[in-house]
């Protein structure tokens, strides 16, 4: 009877600690993390505790080393795309939570979009006349704690996701999307501007004039076309020196451009009382 009576009592026990608990054990926290950031779990309050981690091509959890308190630090860089749970011992009962994920925020690299009145030099720079502008606008999702920046400088008050650009110089920009403020990132590269002037020191005609001027940019050659004749076209550099006149007497010829160096230029065209000034850009 004595042996009997110990083995129900063992019985008893075991079916205790086995049997569903009068309280439900849950996990709550950082569960989306921002990257390079870090976070915390957190379960009711028990005796004792011991949290469980699992990847997503394990089929169980396994303990983990000295992790038996209430809380339980994480981090993005080791701990988003693991499940997580906790075991819990309180009143001799033992309960396991639900697993949670623990998943982490990824973003796309900075990107920029030039926009506005410019052109494309020879080595991918962009190239303004001096007075006109082009705009740098910053890709989503990156749209907070921005800061721009010229020749390796901070351009004061400029914190927009649009920069207005009026002067040669390296461009380049920082800046963190709005759910992860902290997570500031480099475009990693600089935008080079280059402005040249296109003062021509003479006089503007107003005039009909219709000239087709291609490719532009070009290199060695281009071509002109005119609904009129031409009688005479010049090339003047972007410092204002005149690099060469040619009378034509045409509506349509090619000019040769070998002998000029990779930059932007300006081609004055005459036909009769019209002047026409068209912008172009050696590669």
């Amino acid at each position: 009877m004595k042996a009997l009576s110990c083995f129900s009592l063992t019985l008893f026990i075991i079916f205790q600690l086995n049997a569903q608990c009068d309280y439900d054990v849950s996990v709550d926290g950082d569960l989306l993390l921002c990257p390079n950031s870090s976070g915390q779990l957190i379960t009711q309050e028990f005796e004792s505790y011991q949290w469980m981690k699992r990847a997503y091509n394990e089929n169980e959890a396994s303990p983990i080393d000295g992790a038996t308190e209430q809380f339980l630090d994480i981090t993005a860089f080791d701990d988003a795309g693991y499940y997580f749970s906790v075991e819990i011992t309180h009143e001799n009962c033992t309960e396991a939570s639900e697993e949670v994920l623990v998943d982490g925020w990824v973003f796309l690299p900075v990107t920029v979009i030039s926009l506005g009145n410019f052109e494309i030099g020879e080595t991918g720079g962009s190239i303004i006349c001096e007075g006109d502008s082009m705009f740098f606008e910053l890709g989503a999702p990156y749209t907070e704690n921005i800061t721009w920046y010229k020749n390796g400088n901070i351009i004061p008050n400029e914190t927009s996701v649009k920069l207005t650009v009026k002067e040669s110089g390296n461009y380049t920009v920082s800046g963190a999307p709005s759910v992860c403020p902290d997570f500031i990132q480099n475009l990693g590269l600089e935008l080079s501007v280059e402005t040249i002037n296109c003062n021509t020191n003479i006089d503007p005609v107003e005039n009909d004039l219709e000239v087709q001027f291609y490719p532009n940019p070009t290199n060695e050659r281009a071509f002109i076309k005119s609904t009129v004749t031409i009688d005479n076209y010049s090339v003047i550099s972007s410092d204002g020196k005149m690099m060469f006149d040619q009378m034509v007497d045409n509506k349509e010829f090619e000019i040769n451009l070998s002998s000029l160096s990779p930059g932007g230029y300006l081609l004055q065209i005459n036909a009769g009382p019209n002047l026409k000034t068209i912008k172009f850009i050696i590669q």
